[in-house]
């Protein structure tokens, strides 16, 4: 079954242009008998070579996607495995590895990987948030004032140019801004309302922020605030937890 699609769109409309050809038959009537032999030759070559041309089109991006698909199941299985050679092997993304390298702790190897990914263009958001992320907090996750904090705020920061949809960078920006002398209360709201109200993608944050120890460590200045509170009921309404 044919389905819309950049190829088939190129097919239809060089199959009319080819075809609106045909305007000149009674023309090329009235010529020799080798004319028109040319001219209604020229026409169906010009269908057959958009025909082939979408058939070969649509084969190559059908085995792309085929490759693809072995790549990552290869990648996801070395990945749950942590078996990081085979990983590094198989996967396409660096930020894949980059993330595996990040949950092992393995810090400074994670960050070139993905510096790579950036410089690559390739999971450009979720590269810059985890950046941040390391920028300031430990190992453990906790966060650390003896990190770079500036150069946080700067990877978040990227990670919402790209994206600025991007649900976790706008919770950990928040969480950084609600952990400084003096809060910036506004922008903390601002951006914790992005991260926990989103539809959807907004789960995970407004689950920690209905975590009580997640609340009592990186949220103590602002927790009982009004806004805080209301913000925490509202995500729950909109994205119940699991």
């Amino acid at each position: 079954m044919l389905t819309f699609s950049a190829e088939l769109v190129v097919l239809v409309l060089g199959t009319l242009a080819a075809i609106s050809g045909l305007s000149s038959t009674p023309d090329a009537l009235k010529k020799h008998r080798i004319y028109k032999f040319f001219f209604f030759m020229g026409i169906l070559a010009q269908v057959l070579s958009h025909f082939f041309q979408y058939t070969f089109a649509v084969n190559n991006r059908l085995d792309g996607q085929k490759e693809v698909e072995r790549a990552t199941a290869i990648a996801l299985y070395a990945y749950t495995k942590n078996d990081l050679p085979l990983l590094k092997a198989t996967s396409r993304e660096d930020w894949l590895i980059g993330y595996r390298l990040f949950k092992n702790k393995e810090l400074e190897e994670a960050r070139l990987y993905f510096n790579k990914a950036i410089r690559a263009e390739r999971s450009i958001a979720p590269s810059h948030y985890v950046l941040g992320y390391m920028s300031s907090h430990s190992a453990d996750g906790e966060l650390d004032r003896s990190k770079n904090w500036k150069e946080a705020f700067g990877h978040l920061n990227d990670a919402l140019t790209y994206d600025p949809n991007y649900t976790p960078a706008y919770y950990v920006r928040a969480k950084l801004n609600a952990n400084t002398t003096p809060v910036k209360m506004q922008e903390v709201l601002n951006d914790l309302g992005k991260a926990v109200l989103a539809v959807k993608y907004g789960t995970v944050p407004c689950a920690d922020i209905n975590e009580d120890e997640e609340v009592d460590k990186a949220w103590k200045q602002v927790k009982n605030t009004s806004e805080f509170v209301n913000l925490r009921e509202e995500c729950a309404r909109i994205n119940p937890r699991p």
